[in-house]
């Protein structure tokens, strides 16, 4: 699993049968369920860095499925396993279906995590970027303004976070009633 994992996307033709060995090996083995949620979620990962979008998505519902029954719903790996497939689904178009993902994931994770984790902010702004591919603007201006001075504190107001951060603000204040503010 690890040696797959260091290939990653470069190296998907090898290091994808590596994972499905390593799952074959964990397939009846429930003292190892963890490792083998992180194998699989892993290979999903590669997946969709390779750009086979639809079966990283396949992958990842597999995975969510199997996080909530060993892990739970309000579990962070749960959470973040939920805005993995979410992010899939926005790949596939399918923005609607991924929007309450995300927004159940950020929720989970503020909770569990804390408003300041970078998990968290994270989720943040992915459900920003869904926001803007729906075009609810004004939902996604509300949560960068919130978000702002969170990914300030934390990552710093130097930091390529904070500058993308404040990117998805002003893209959000250019599409509502104040683009004098995304300036």
């Amino acid at each position: 699993g690890n040696l797959a994992y260091t290939l990653e996307y470069t190296e998907s033709a090898r290091s994808l049968p590596m994972f499905d060995e390593a799952l074959a090996l964990l397939v009846d083995d429930d003292s190892h369920a963890e490792l083998r949620l992180r194998i699989a979620r892993y290979r999903a990962s590669v997946l969709y860095g390779s750009g086979r979008r639809a079966e990283s998505a396949e992958a990842l519902h597999r995975v969510l499925d199997e996080d909530n029954a060993v892990l739970g719903g309000m579990h962070a790996e749960t959470a973040m396993a939920k805005m993995m497939y979410a992010i899939a689904l926005s790949a596939l178009d399918r923005d609607a279906d991924a929007l309450p993902l995300i927004e159940s994931s950020y929720r989970t994770l503020e909770a569990g995590l804390g408003r300041e984790h970078p998990r968290t902010l994270q989720a943040g702004q992915t459900l920003a970027i869904t926001f803007s591919n729906l075009d609810r603007y004004d939902e996604q201006a509300a949560l960068m303004q919130e978000l702002v001075p969170r990914v300030a504190k934390v990552f710093g107001d130097r930091s390529p976070r904070y500058a993308r951060t404040l990117t998805l603000y002003g893209v959000a204040q250019s599409h509502t009633s104040n683009p004098a503010a995304a300036v």
